[in-house]
């Protein structure tokens, strides 16, 4: 009975699609009926009124950049900057809220700008969330989408729009992102091609990558010249390294300029291409930053907005009125690991790697490495990533992209090739306990490895985490279990980071973690539950509900915790063999609800 509601479920979710999908019948009445007129003045960017000071609105409307952020503070007029240039600058046009319910705000406010007068807007077609309708002589098609899931972005794959807009760009995936400005494209002669994201800065740990993507302008600790509101700056995304720290950034001093005017750059000069033997050039696309305040809306200004902004309690306040991105996210209330204490961590890091002025040292911990914990991956856009430990000290964490580690010896290579590297004078490995989630993947580097470093049953070195694992330790009240080994997990390395007690003395706790910001997200990602078997952590996957978009990391991010997997399983003290529960066939039930008590699948793929 549990295999016929899910396929009910996905049956009707498919009937839904193919209804609000346009029919032959709308196209064709699209293409041979004639199209509503409106004059082009029927939006025009904010006008302060002096040409030598555009507004930010004017200023991102005119900015030559491919790739534009566009916001910063609430009332900036982001929304009406992207309806606004697909009404009047461009031709196919798609913009996206996070959910299709949200994009009810921007088909009201599209109305209002088609019909100040009120009632419907002629050629807007409430079924397809699509207007039609020829602007200032143009025809113009602006489609208004919802992009609720990961996954998505694929209903939009190869569907060509020369203006792609995010409506509070921080709500959507870094993935989905990426994926869709592939098709920015068009065929019209003189029509440029642009992506535009609005939004206000980041609130929650998991929205930070927009940090990442424009890091020359938001990011205070970025390793270059920063870049001011407005300026060009140049991107490259490097092959085999992790998303987040995989973007070149280039200035025009670094780019050479064709006959034609565009601008390319060398990334390999051992690539060359095969029919002239020159070096490959690469034509990188262009990105700004222009930070929009309530100030420059006049608009909101006249009715008090900015009074409101400033009633907001802090962090918001800095956050929406001042467009502050160095102001501090909001964690969840279920939020695992608070975010406060990530961040000391990995300030006590930066502490140990710089001088009394603020200048940067070679540190290394003393001793031999205590711990490598491993976070398998193969193909796909995990990564396979290594975080090494000596003691309360955690290097930075190695990653290799999942593609290159296409089976278990590769994995082990990897893992053997590291403990050989982090070797030197003082800094012994080989008695370093090694940790591998061996579930899924992870088994054929378990296979690989254990001959060599020998089970740590045995009285080896190579211990085998199961998330999906029995435990039998409570929480430091000694008053909550855990349901099963990742929640143990999870939940004492954020007792271990408790500023006041996470020590083992019960002092202050001393752990220090690399200045990642990626490693901080993930740590801040999972939530948790309180059940009555005791304490459940968030897992990558909600097998339940492999659609959900509320629990299971991966489900709801889109993207793995493997950093932090990695970092975790280096502070994994494996229970006796007897505490171990036994591999769990997941073909043995059909949904979490026909699970043993306590048990609870986590890090596959449901079949």
């Amino acid at each position: 009975m549990s295999g016929i509601v899910p396929q009910a479920v996905k049956d009707l979710q498919r009937l839904q699609r193919q209804l609000s999908r346009p029919t032959v019948r709308d196209r064709a009445a699209e293409r041979t009926a004639r199209l509503p007129e409106y004059p082009a003045s029927i939006w025009s960017p904010i006008d302060t009124g002096d040409p030598d000071e555009p507004s930010p609105q004017q200023q991102a409307y005119d900015s030559p950049a491919d790739e534009i952020y566009f916001g910063g503070g609430a009332g900036g007029g982001k929304s009406d900057l992207l309806l606004g240039l697909g009404l009047k600058a461009h031709r196919k046009s798609i913009v996206f809220r996070r959910t299709k319910t949200q994009v009810t705000t921007l088909e009201e406010r599209l109305t209002q700008i088609l019909n100040p007068e009120g009632g419907d807007a002629a050629g807007y077609n409430l079924n397809m969330h699509r207007l039609v309708a020829s602007v200032g002589g143009v025809r113009r098609r602006l489609t208004l989408a919802g992009m609720q899931r990961e996954k998505d972005w694929q209903n939009y794959q190869g569907q060509p729009n020369d203006l792609v807009g995010f409506d509070e760009l921080p709500h959507f995936l870094r993935s989905q992102f990426r994926a869709i400005v592939g098709w920015n494209r068009t065929s019209v002669e003189g029509q440029r091609a642009r992506v535009v994201g609005a939004g206000n800065p980041p609130v929650r740990p998991e929205e930070m990558w927009v940090i990442d993507e424009f890091a020359p302008w938001l990011d205070p600790d970025f390793q270059g010249e920063r870049a001011v509101s407005g300026e060009l700056r140049w991107y490259y995304y490097l092959a085999g390294k992790p998303e987040g720290q995989d973007i070149l950034w280039l200035t025009h001093d670094d780019l050479t300029e064709d006959d034609d005017g565009r601008l390319w750059f060398v990334p390999d000069a051992e690539d060359l291409d095969p029919a002239t033997g020159e070096p490959v050039r690469v034509y990188p696309m262009s990105r700004t930053f222009i930070l929009a305040l309530v100030d420059d809306n006049p608009h909101y200004m006249a009715t008090g907005y900015a009074d409101r902004l400033n009633a907001l309690p802090e962090p918001l306040r800095s956050l929406m009125r001042r467009g502050a991105f160095d102001a501090s996210v909001q964690d969840d209330p279920w939020q695992v690991i608070p975010t406060a204490w990530v961040d000391a961590a990995q300030a006590r890091w930066q502490a140990l790697h710089h001088d009394a002025d603020g200048n940067p040292v070679d540190y290394r911990p003393g001793g031999p490495l205590t711990a490598l914990g491993v976070d398998p991956a193969r193909g796909g856009k995990d990564a396979f990533t290594r975080a090494p430990r000596w003691g309360d000290y955690f290097g930075e964490v190695l990653s290799t992209p999942g593609g290159e580690v296409p089976d278990g010896p590769t994995g082990a290579a990897l893992v053997l090739s590291d403990l050989d590297g982090l070797w030197d004078d003082g800094h012994a490995t080989d008695g370093a306990l090694v940790v591998v989630d061996v579930i899924g993947v992870g088994g054929g580097v378990w296979d690989a490895l254990v001959d060599g470093l020998g089970d740590v049953d045995d009285g080896g070195r190579l211990a085998a985490f199961v998330a999906s694992g029995k435990s039998a330790r409570t929480d430091r009240t000694g008053r909550l279990p855990f349901v099963n080994a990742r929640a143990e997990l999870w939940w004492r390395f954020r007792e271990a980071l408790d500023p006041k007690r996470g020590a083992p003395d019960g002092g202050p706790s001393r752990i220090c973690l690399p200045p990642s910001r990626t490693l901080r997200s993930q740590l801040c990602a999972p939530r948790w539950r309180k059940t009555a078997s005791g304490i459940l952590v968030e897992p990558k996957v909600n097998t339940a509900a492999p659609g959900s978009t509320t629990w299971g990391v991966k489900n709801r991010l889109g993207t793995s915790t493997d950093e932090a997997d990695a970092v975790l399983h280096a502070t994994y003290d494996p229970p006796p063999p007897e505490k171990q529960s036994a591999f769990i066939d997941a073909d043995d039930w059909g949904t979490e609800d026909g699970l043993p008590a306590g048990v609870i699948l986590t890090d596959w793929d449901w079949p």
